[in-house]
């Protein structure tokens, strides 16, 4: 529990920025040493998925877009982003 009495849940996974689509309730994490992201359900924290782009290496950056409903991967060693479609 934090210090307001809400419950905190701990994921074993990612420890580089992530990204919230609060509209869509998903937390995007990326994964820099296994080159994917990791998709969580907002509201059972659950991981939903991992996903990886072949022609991505470390993502290291996320950003969401509430408007287009897209999350923005930027990989540092492939220097490219990557575009993911967040489902509603």
């Amino acid at each position: 529990m934090d210090q307001m009495g809400d419950t905190i849940t701990l994921t074993g996974i990612g420890t580089l920025p992530d990204a919230l689509d609060s509209a869509a309730n998903m937390v995007y994490v990326a994964n820099f040493l296994s080159n994917n992201v990791t998709v969580i359900d907002g509201a059972t924290n659950l991981v939903r998925a991992t996903l990886a782009d072949p022609n991505a290496k470390a993502p290291y950056a996320l950003a969401a877009d509430l408007v287009t409903h897209r999350v923005y991967v930027a990989n540092s060693q492939s220097g490219n982003v990557s575009v993911i479609a967040v489902a509603r």
